[in-house]
């Protein structure tokens, strides 16, 4: 082999080389810009998650606080009836 045919045998084998990693870099990279698509679109959906979250929070606590309110109503009305019941018992026996 000359020197002129070694340099091109060399050159040939370079550019494979190259081609190969170019061809590999490529796949790589598809694939990953495939996965940020991916994970982009799940990031939007999960942006509003928090102020639905907050939402749905308040919501609870103002049912919360009914119920809890009427609990305290409830029971109110309940001592409210023991009360009249021991009246009603003593007027009776009087």
């Amino acid at each position: 082999m000359t020197k002129l045919q070694q340099r091109r045998f060399y050159i040939n084998r370079i550019q494979e080389q190259v081609q190969r990693q170019v061809a590999s870099f490529l796949a790589l990279f598809s694939h990953y810009h495939e996965k940020v698509i991916v994970l982009t679109e799940a990031l939007e959906r999960l942006s509003s998650l928090p102020r639905e979250l907050n939402q749905w929070y308040g919501k609870y606590s103002s049912v919360r606080q009914k119920y809890e309110d009427s609990q305290r109503l409830l029971q109110g009305y309940k001592d409210q009836n023991k009360a009249l019941a021991r009246h009603l018992e003593e007027v009776q026996v009087s």
